[in-house]
């Protein structure tokens, strides 16, 4: 009997691309610069480790963005 091994749908390239693309625009609308050194951690970090740069990125986009309001 075979058995299915459940994989994280997060651990897929795609998703990787995906998240990497979203870190890529958010670090570019706050420092101007695409972050290509940070290509490593999405493509070959853990999920964990690519989730947690990007949910870093999307707390300092919220944060510039209100100081872009305020300004």
């Amino acid at each position: 009997m075979n058995k299915f091994i459940l994989r994280d749908p997060l651990d897929s390239v795609e998703a990787r691309e995906i998240a990497y693309q979203e870190y890529s625009d958010a670090h570019k609308d706050i420092h101007g610069i695409r972050p290509t050194w940070m290509a490593k951690v999405f493509r070959q970090g853990t999920v964990e480790e690519y989730k947690a740069e990007l949910n870093s990125i999307w707390k300092e986009y919220r944060q510039h963005m209100k100081e872009y309001k305020d300004a």
